[in-house]
């Protein structure tokens, strides 16, 4: 990073800095019980057990912070089941998707048919079975769209849960979904919608017999609208059988995205394997494809022209985790288990192998690739010492008592690289209570102004800060931000949100290190040392319009816009509420080790 005569060093306090935001350090994940037995009254044990899934959920107050988590006996349950937006955090549990069943046979309107629907963000469902039978071929009723399920929350996990019907099935609708050893049976569209997921492990069941003889079905009816949405479908290691024949899939909306990956095909896969339907002529907008795919049904030699060939990049792009980057309720979702070690200046270590003298030899004692959380315990004091969690290092919280109370602190100087007293190259690093400085520039020690940092965070450059004081000091006029995001489509950025800037010297918001750069700052206090003007362009001037530096509902006698920037980026709220949300940093430790997993 080229770096101007000017920079003016910042200091971070009243904030908790985290990569994977987790505030808490509990042994146990706080999380209440409730049951449903269709033999009982509602109420009949302690005000907790229920006869119906609905009574339930509709027991479970609006906006609550923790997990509520809903035995389910087994058996079958004639009713809808809706939960709505304003109830988070919630988990459903049965006894298996064969012993625990939830039916309904809705059909008047597809959007009003699905027999079991989720609003809410940061849901989990295990053990269960839904079911559309409206079009059980035993009923002898016209074919019609009539949905199992709809899922429109964000931050949805379902782990051995069955949907059954015969078209649109599963609505995928919206929000970033991970489907995990489930089954799904239909014969038309009978996986549809615009969510962002991934399928892993499941069961496809194809009842092309369903249909009418000689006519095959559709597995997907993917919804992305635009190149640019992170959207689609991925089956990793799924298994596609059944009766008939169905292709993999037919675009709904004009660039919809599906990618079966490693899956088992049965020679119930048509062998063209994919359908324009609406898209005829624009198929080359369409990214519908399979990779490394096996089984009777996988020979490709007949499939469609225009069939997408994905490379191997972007196999593993979609087929990570990541493509769904999700978080279920980051402050108690983390795995429960974790060990304690501790730091104090004062100690003598002799014959403990979790108290060390200083916060790195407490780091080189942890092995590397730990898979569970090491927490640093920090006992008060300053610590000069430089401070480095190597990459191989994921796992480590750092606690310390309160940020004016615990510091560490070192003034190295000679480049902005190797200077940072403290250094974060893992990824899933917690730091809470600790102050970092870097002393060099220390107005008292009167030494020529270089670039000194505190902190260096590499891993996934995405930031949020929350709650936080930003001081600028010791230079007549500075910087706040210097982001660096490469291209419009990458989703990197600084986020403040509800933050307070003030400080001794005149410092901007911020300027571009790369073009392309984000930075918002939403709903923050802005003292009178902010410059009138706000940003400057620094090595983008012409070039002002590719960035996205802005701030949205600030307040203080900084914030006036008067004097601004004309090429400040104006926010809307559509877009504030995407960024300010934490999924936008999420992380994807949910996705392999649940908590609630291990329910009894």
């Amino acid at each position: 990073m080229e770096v101007a005569t000017s920079i003016s060093p910042m200091r971070f306090s009243l904030c908790l800095f985290l990569l994977l935001l987790v505030p808490r350090f509990n042994s146990a994940i706080p999380y209440r019980k409730i049951y449903v037995d269709p033999q009982l009254q509602d109420g009949s044990v302690g005000g907790e057990s229920f006869s119906t899934v609905q009574a339930a959920i509709d027991s479970v107050p609006v906006d609550n912070p923790n997990w509520v988590v809903i035995h389910i006996k087994a058996g079958s349950y004639r009713e809808k089941v809706v939960i709505p937006r304003e109830k988070p955090y919630i988990v459903l549990k049965g006894k298996g998707k064969k012993w625990t069943e939830i039916v309904w046979d809705d059909h008047h309107t597809v959007a009003d048919s699905p027999t079991f629907t989720i609003s809410a963000d940061n849901i989990v469902v295990k053990g269960i079975t839904f079911r559309n039978s409206y079009n059980n071929p035993v009923n002898g009723n016209p074919r019609k769209p009539a949905a199992a399920a709809l899922v429109s929350g964000d931050n949805v996990y379902f782990y051995r849960v069955g949907f059954f019907g015969v078209q649109d099935t599963l609505w995928d609708d919206r929000g970033r979904h991970f489907f995990k050893n489930c089954t799904i049976q239909g014969a038309v569209d009978f996986i549809f919608g615009n969510g962002q997921s991934i399928y892993e492990e499941c069961t496809i069941s194809v009842l092309g017999d369903a249909i009418q003889p000689n006519v095959a079905g559709y597995i997907t009816a993917q919804g992305r609208n635009d190149p640019n949405e992170a959207t689609g479908f991925v089956f990793k290691n799924c298994r596609v059988f059944g009766s008939g024949s169905a292709n993999l899939g037919r675009p709904w909306r004009p660039y919809a995205r599906v990618l079966f990956y490693g899956c088992y095909f049965s020679s119930v896969v048509y062998p063209q394997g994919w359908d324009s339907w609406g898209s005829v002529g624009k198929e080359y907008q369409l990214t519908l494809g399979e990779y490394d795919c096996y089984g009777p049904g996988a020979d490709r030699s007949q499939r469609v022209s225009w069939e997408h060939n994905y490379s191997q990049s972007e196999v593993q792009s979609l087929t990570d985790p990541g493509f769904i980057v999700t978080h279920l309720n980051s402050a108690d979702s983390q795995t429960a288990e974790y060990r304690d070690i501790y730091v104090d200046s004062h100690a003598n270590p002799d014959g403990r192998d979790d108290m060390f003298t200083t916060v790195q030899k407490a780091i080189d004692s942890i092995p590397e690739n730990n898979p569970s959380w090491v927490v640093v315990n920090i006992k008060e004091g300053v610590y000069s010492e430089k401070v480095t969690i190597p990459k191989r290092k994921p796992f480590i919280a750092i606690k310390g008592k309160g940020y004016k109370s615990t510091e560490i602190v070192w003034d190295d100087h000679r480049d902005v690289l190797q200077s940072p007293t403290f250094t974060i190259l893992s990824d899933n690093i917690i730091v809470q209570g600790i102050s970092f400085r870097n002393s060099y520039n220390d107005p008292e020690k009167n030494n020529p102004k270089a670039p000194a940092a505190a902190a260096l965070v590499m891993g996934d450059n995405v930031q949020f800060y929350q709650g936080c004081s930003i001081e600028a000091s010791g230079f007549p006029h500075g910087f706040i931000t210097a982001q660096s995001r490469d291209g419009p489509n990458e989703p990197t950025g600084f986020i403040f949100k509800e933050c307070s800037v003030s400080g001794t010297s005149k410092v901007m918001l911020g300027r571009p290190w790369s073009c392309h750069a984000r930075v918002l700052f939403y709903g923050c206090n802005f003292d009178s040392n902010i410059d009138p003007v706000g940003w400057t362009s620094w090595l983008c001037g012409g070039k002002e319009s590719q960035g996205k530096m802005g701030e949205y509902d600030c307040h203080g006698p900084g914030a006036s816009q008067t004097g601004r920037v004309s090429w400040a980026y104006k926010y809307g709220e559509a877009e504030v509420k995407e960024l300010t949300d934490q999924s936008f940093i999420s992380a994807s430790e949910w996705l392999d080790k649940p908590w609630w997993l291990s329910l009894p």
